[in-house]
């Protein structure tokens, strides 16, 4: 390293000059005040997703049960819409009542069609005799 005739040793950096003192870190509070609207703030929470049961209504409505299908379709449609327009809570109480009449209905056909076999059994066997 080549010694600098400007600063005594040979150091890379000027000597301290006490007319130019070092500045010290500001204390807590007395650093630069920023204006709360510049402040960084935290997105608001993203809600759970409405849950779609549209594909259920549409297919209960088809194979199950057409009464509690098209009532479970309506609900599942105003779900949707509510999740578009923002309304949370109207959404999930829509979705909530599109399930509860989806369910409704699929336990209902699921009992029609075993009272059916068994009815129809039974026509078979009293016929046979």
């Amino acid at each position: 390293m080549s010694q600098n005739p400007d600063f005594p040793g040979g150091d890379s950096l000027p000597p301290l000059n006490p007319e130019y003192p070092i500045p010290s870190p500001p204390l807590p509070g007395t650093g630069p005040q920023v204006p709360p609207h510049a402040m960084p703030q935290m997105p608001p929470p993203v809600p759970a997703p409405i849950p779609n049961y549209m594909v259920w209504a549409i297919l209960e409505t088809v194979c199950c049960c057409l009464p509690l299908g098209v009532a479970g379709l309506v609900y599942a449609l105003k779900a949707n819409s509510a999740a578009q327009l923002g309304r949370y809570e109207e959404g999930m109480r829509a979705a909530k009542t599109a399930k509860t009449c989806l369910v409704v209905g699929l336990l209902l056909g699921i009992l029609g069609c075993f009272l059916n076999i068994l009815i129809q059994f039974a026509a078979e066997v009293a016929k046979g005799s």
